[in-house]
């Protein structure tokens, strides 16, 4: 995991050791997270993506019954 994941970490680390989860076992659960991308409003390039809502396909097209999620 690269350092930029460990600091994305580190809030969610401290709350654990603050709440008496024994380090051990979060950096053990902390080991087993994998990075992710996230979509967020703050960039200024083109909308490429969106959290939530119905499908937006042509109206000729039909829901698919499993949505491609990547």
């Amino acid at each position: 995991m690269t350092p930029e994941v460990w600091d994305l970490l580190r809030p969610f680390r401290d709350e654990a050791i603050a709440r008496d989860i024994p380090v051990d076992d979060v950096e053990r659960w902390l080991g087993t997270a994998r990075p992710c991308a996230a979509l967020t409003r703050d960039g200024g390039g083109p909308v490429v993506g969106r959290f939530g809502g119905p499908l937006l396909l042509p109206a000729d097209v039909p829901d698919p019954a499993y949505p491609f999620v990547a």
